[in-house]
């Protein structure tokens, strides 16, 4: 049986007991079907989750033996509805979340925090009780890395500093005008994009329960449909990044990484894109790949790779979430396979330029961090 379903088997009395608190409360001090939606007003939050971390392959295995709390604080306000993307994703709350583990106890990581701007996304926010969905990103902290010496066992995080995001769902129950509380779920990862190996990331998954304190001062107002459905002007972009990475095993040796990309957008609609594109990429590290394995089908003549690439993409007021999957067309190291994946966000500066991040992968491997510019033809 997979470990997270054993973890809720474990735990099933404390989580349905935290499920039958949160409805019952909530019943008994329903006021409406409808709630002020809160305009410039800060949402005070704090939660506390259960949870353990995710074996996503054989080598991590000695990472979950114990399950442990997580702790986080978030500061929020929901959107005032002054812009057309409030009104497009249903008034979302932004804020900046804090979080903070022990592992309980775990000698190979000691401790991990983090902090990370997030949007939370409600539907029907002017309802009293409703699910949500809330997405963040930003830095964290492992206390203890992969160190030759003195923590070689901790093969998954060679930084003390790393990216960090997280997803969460949750229910929220309004308790009265200024409380509410939910209950829900969040998958928290840790990577460094192999900027250093060892890098196989930590994830984690945790459920709990949070408060949220609300100032009051609010009104009535929902929030106004606007029409997703009109297609926008097909166009192309050319992206060109950079970045460094290191192969195993653990060493000092940096190698430099270059991409170019061309992206054909052909659905456009204002919340979201799809694109079609072609990728070059110069792996100076795939040279020593190459020279140290085993494998006939590899050979040392160039570094360069050429692939093909479907892109969704999701664009929330200046700042885009693209997603694609490519399959190599060309690539002398067949080590990784043939299908390469990438997540990014992007900055629009104006309407011909934005400024980004990528992290390509090949499945749940992080290959390498890309800092691109984008030129919109």
């Amino acid at each position: 049986m997979p470990i997270f379903l054993k973890s809720i088997l474990k735990h099933k009395k404390k989580i349905c007991l935290h499920t039958l608190i949160c409805f019952s409360v909530s019943k008994t001090l329903a006021i409406s079907d409808t709630i002020d939606v809160l305009k410039n007003k800060f949402i005070y939050s704090a939660s506390t989750q259960y949870g353990f971390i995710i074996v996503h392959r054989a080598s991590v295995q000695h990472f979950s033996q114990t399950h442990f709390s997580v702790f986080q604080a978030n500061i929020s306000k929901q959107t005032s509805g002054s812009l057309l993307w409030h009104h497009l994703y249903h008034r979302p709350r932004v804020g900046i979340n804090f979080l903070y583990t022990n592992f309980a106890g775990n000698t190979l990581l000691h401790s991990a925090s983090g902090a990370q701007a997030f949007i939370d996304f409600c539907k029907h926010p002017e309802k009293k009780n409703n699910f949500h969905f809330k997405m963040g990103c930003g830095i964290g902290y492992i206390q203890k890395p992969f160190n030759r010496d003195s923590n070689y066992k901790n093969i998954a995080i060679g930084t003390h500093f790393n990216g960090l995001v997280q997803f969460g769902f949750y229910y929220n129950f309004r308790l009265n005008k200024c409380l509410q509380s939910s209950i829900g779920g969040s998958l928290i990862h840790f990577s460094n994009g192999a900027i250093k190996v060892p890098n196989l990331g930590i994830n984690i998954a945790s459920a709990g329960v949070a408060l949220h304190f609300l100032q009051s001062n609010s009104f009535t107002e929902k929030s106004n449909l606007f029409n997703d459905s009109i297609k926008q002007k097909n166009y192309i972009e050319f992206t060109l990044g950079s970045g460094v990475k290191q192969n195993y095993p653990p060493s000092s040796t940096s190698f430099g990484v270059v991409a170019l990309r061309s992206q054909y957008y052909f659905l456009n609609k204002q919340k979201h894109n799809v694109s079609a594109g072609v990728d070059v990429f110069y792996d100076n590290g795939l040279y020593r790949k190459m020279n140290e394995d085993n494998n006939a089908r590899n050979n040392n003549k160039t570094a360069l790779q050429f692939g093909l690439n479907i892109q969704y993409q999701q664009n929330i007021s200046r700042i885009s979430i693209p997603v694609f999957m490519g399959v190599y067309v060309y690539s002398n190291y067949k080590g990784n396979g043939f299908l390469y994946h990438g997540l990014g966000i992007k900055y629009k500066i104006n309407n011909r330029f934005c400024a980004g991040v990528t992290l390509k992968t090949h499945y749940a491997k992080a290959d390498y961090f890309l800092w691109n510019l984008v030129y919109k033809l």
